[in-house]
């Protein structure tokens, strides 16, 4: 009975009894009918305490018919019963309990006998009477090795044993004494069939502890491996006891060659489950009818690992996973790109359902469309799939780019940080966009106010002339056509305004027109009754506009009447003075100047003093924007170093938990390429490099040489001429100098060593466990293991995954047989492709499906595994 998602923490009690042992109370024994019942009540007993796995293990006997009977109602219920017996052996002062627990087929009859193969053994066990006259259980003829002898090589039983309330009487602990226990600690051959002791108390446990500790630095061997299971069970006397006491054991299906298996392994499968904060992956489901036609996988929440020969489709369904996500992928972007529609293809969809903070979401693409946020039926439209879950991806050859790439490895940190980082980068874009429009402006400002001193020579020039007039003491009487000149020209400003303000509504007019009059609203006939609704919404819209038009016509037509109007009045004004003026001038009998010129001149004063006045607004406008531009720049430093801090927040918290890998971000560290850009800023100046390099050394970045620059630094180390080139240079590429943002640097450590003093193997490890170690978001990779050998496996990545079970989901694709058997994986999907249709067969490593498929995959088959390991047994 496999388990969906893989291996699971669930409730198991390996000793129970029934009614058909004498110390157990019940009142259902008379007949059929009250068997039934008996039966249906243990069952339900079983599921009120939520146990999934029971043994029944009676003293000294097996009821055949009674076990059937309970195993055939709760095998609908989705509970395992495995049958069993509490035996009594001839160990010890009054004899010692032993759980003997079978698997299912063992309580069928033997052929030709006509009783089962258990009651075969038990009859060997005894060789005569099981329980006196009072009905109580006599110890059995045989010792524990005798047992274990004949069921091993006599009988061939698969079994486990389990010694019962080992510290009560008849258990071990009271039975045995220590010398004996020590003896067992130090035979492989009998801790190895002692799976498990049953209720255990602290004294004794630490005892125990205290000298398998001392034994396996004798023999040179880990503790874990001389440990057995401690288990827990409900040793019930009655009905309502049943199930009560239990223990938590992680397994991938419910039959008893998982149990054996993860009895076997009781530090990773014996104990109580953790509780479970991180977010993770749950189901993903394809509907299309391409390669991943109707296929469906469901993730645990521990380790998955996808398995199987190349082209089988491991890489397939990362990228799935990545393209459900809306990743932008790092490296190999067509040929990912192109996978995607191999085996989605058009009207493909993905359903990923997902787990975070205590909600379920799922999480839908279609191909070629952006995905969609769904919390039960509920759309959320402004939700992104990175933003409800940030996974952790990195696919082919992603983590070794970045170990070949040192610049690139900073990504690794950013990524963990996550929305803090987000945020200011934004806020740096955003800013470099502000800075970007102040510059733009200042350059055309600093133009217009470039003409002030040609315009201060030409009105000088003017006010000489006009002086000229005053000094022939005429300009007085040329007085009445300047002033009418001078108005005539405010006169015409003021048109030409008015004109100016009509083209800039015409032209914002004709755009919003053109725009409506593209909307063609034309739904389909499935959609009649939107198209009339949007439709009407639109009409109702270009009704405002046309209101609005109408309204600015109606303005701009009164003004324009009312300056034709003046502008008529003046005109008429102004001829009516033109004999006079011609009088005045008929008057004027001088010979230096021409009185026609008065007018003229006075007029060019008016432009030239207007021009001024216009510049002292542009020069006062610099003023505002060159502050502003330094607030700008100091903030976006500040932006700069706020980033830095998370980074190196970051840093600190990777190096505080674990001793293995150390991180040091360097503020603005690569210098190297600053000198480069700058190299780039200044070529054909001629200044030399280690000028430049000096200029870096004074200056972290191209703000601060901004700043000197404009506070007038001597640079002491230029040349007069090299000193004018750069200051030039420096002003002329402002932008390309104060936004080129210095990057900050990452170096890690590896076990005390610098990354870049490594092999490629030790580097692509050191990433690989920074990456485990950082944060709990799901993290996905296609093939971990590439460019680390086994022992960098075992002896990293390995015992890494083992620390983080019930903290993180990992899901690898890999070829490495020691990710998923040494990694105790919760979830294998085996991969296959037949015929370009990609199928997903799922397991735990505790189920044999799994192990044939990891023997015949990833050890070249089963003769292949059979071969290496005689070679590795002489060896040895």
């Amino acid at each position: 009975m496999k388990l969906i998602s893989g291996s699971q923490y669930i409730r198991v009690d390996l000793h129970s009894h029934t009614q058909a042992d004498k110390e157990f109370v019940s009142q259902y024994r008379n007949n059929k009918a009250d068997r039934e019942i008996f039966i249906r009540l243990f069952i339900e007993q079983l599921k009120k305490q939520k146990i999934k796995i029971t043994a029944i293990t009676n003293h000294n006997k097996f009821d055949q018919e009674e076990f059937l009977l309970i195993n055939d109602r709760a095998e609908k219920e989705g509970i395992l019963v495995l049958p069993g017996v509490e035996l009594s052996l001839a160990e010890g002062k009054r004899g010692l309990h032993v759980l003997c627990i079978f698997p299912q087929e063992l309580a069928k009859n033997q052929n030709n006998t006509g009783y089962s193969f258990i009651e075969n053994f038990l009859a060997k066990m005894f060789n005569g009477e099981r329980f006196d006259a009072n009905n109580d259980p006599l110890p059995a003829t045989k010792g524990i090795r005798d047992m274990i002898d004949l069921l091993e090589n006599q009988l061939k039983y698969p079994f486990i044993l389990i010694f019962a309330h080992v510290d009560n009487s008849k258990g071990c602990f009271k039975e045995l004494g220590w010398p004996i226990i020590n003896q067992f600690i130090r035979e492989k051959w009998m801790r190895t069939k002692i799976l498990g002791l049953q209720g255990i108390n602290n004294s004794t446990k630490t005892k125990l502890e205290s000298e398998i500790t001392r034994i396996a630095q004798e023999l040179g061997v880990s503790e874990t491996s001389l440990t057995p299971a401690y288990l827990e069970a409900s040793d019930p006397k009655k009905l309502e006891e049943v199930g009560t006491v239990y223990t938590w054991i992680k397994l991938g299906e419910l039959s008893f060659k998982s149990l054996q298996f993860a009895l076997s392994q009781p530090a990773l499968r014996v104990k109580e489950p953790p509780q479970w904060y991180a977010p993770y992956l749950k189901k993903i489901k394809f509907t299309t009818y391409r390669g991943l036609e109707k296929s469906e996988i469901n993730f645990n929440k521990d380790l998955n690992t996808l398995i199987g020969i190349r082209g089988s489709g491991k890489s397939t369904l990362i990228e799935n996973i990545r393209y459900v996500f809306d990743i932008q992928p790092l490296d190999d972007v067509k040929y990912k790109k192109d996978l995607i529609a191999a085996h989605l293809g058009p009207g493909g969809k993905i359903e990923l359902d997902v787990f975070n903070k205590g909600q379920e979401y799922r999480i839908e693409r279609i191909f070629d469309e952006r995905p969609k946020v769904f919390k039960g039926e509920e759309y959320i439209p402004d939700l992104r799939p990175s933003d409800l879950l940030p996974l952790i991806y990195y696919g082919q050859k992603d983590l070794q780019k970045r170990v070949q790439e040192p610049r690139l490895m900073m990504d690794i940190i950013d990524q963990y940080i996550g929305e803090g980082l987000t945020t200011v980068q934004s806020e740096i874009t955003k800013k470099e966009e502000e800075i970007r429009t102040i510059l733009h402006n200042i350059k055309k400002l600093k133009k217009n106010v470039a003409r002030k001193d040609e315009i201060l020579q030409n009105k000088a020039s003017i006010e000489h002339k006009i002086a000229d007039f005053k000094r022939l003491n005429i300009a007085n009487q040329l007085k009445l056509e300047a002033n009418y000149k001078k108005d005539e020209m405010l006169l015409n400003n003021l048109k030409k305004t008015v004109e100016h303000e009509k083209k800039i509504f015409q032209d914002f007019q004709e755009q919003i027109k053109n725009t409506l009059d593209s909307v063609h609203i034309n739904f389909s006939e499935s959609n009649q009754e939107l198209n009339d609704e949007l439709a009407a919404v639109f009409n109702k819209h270009r009704e405002y506009w046309e209101e609005i038009f109408e309204k600015n016509e109606n303005i701009i037509g009164e003004l324009e009447k009312g300056v034709e109007k003046v502008d008529q009045k003046f005109r008429v004004k102004m001829e009516s003075i033109k004999e006079e003026v011609a009088k005045i001038k008929r008057e004027i009998k001088v010979d230096k100047v021409s009185p026609d010129d008065y007018s003229k001149l006075i007029q060019a004063r008016e432009h030239y003093t207007i021009a001024l006045q216009e510049i002292k607004k542009y020069e006062k406008k610099l003023e505002e924007y060159q502050r502003a531009k330094k607030e700008k720049y100091q903030q976006l430093q500040e932006l700069w170093h706020k980033l830095y801090l998370l980074r190196s927040q970051k840093a600190e918290e990777i190096n505080n938990k674990q001793d293995i890998i150390k991180v040091e971000v360097n503020y603005k560290g690569d210098k190297e390429s600053f000198i480069e850009h700058l190299r780039f800023l200044l070529q054909g100046s001629r200044i030399g490099s280690r000028k430049i390099e000096r200029v870096t050394e004074l200056y972290s970045d191209g703000i601060e040489i901004i700043n000197a620059v404009e506070s007038n630094n001597e640079f002491s180390f230029f040349t007069d001429n090299e000193k004018y080139q750069f200051i030039e240079r420096c002003s002329e590429q402002e932008e390309a100098l104060a936004l080129y943002r210095l990057q900050d640097t990452i170096r890690i450590f590896y076990k005390g060593k610098a990354l870049e003093n490594l092999s490629l193997g030790q580097r692509a490890s050191s990433l690989l466990m920074l990456l485990l170690t950082l944060d709990n978001r799901p993290l996905v990779i296609d093939q971990p293991e590439d460019d680390l050998d086994n022992q960098m496996i075992y002896d990293g990545l390995v015992k890494e995954l083992l620390k983080l079970k019930g903290k993180r989901q990992l899901i690898f694709a890999t070829h490495n047989s020691n990710i998923p058997v040494l990694g105790d994986c919760e979830q294998v999907v085996v991969c296959i492709n037949q015929e370009d249709k990609i199928r997903f067969v799922e397991g735990s490593i505790d189920t044999r499906e799994t192990q044939e498929n990891i023997v015949s995959i990833m050890e070249g088959g089963k003769d292949a595994f059979e071969k290496r390991k005689e070679i590795y047994d002489r060896w040895m």
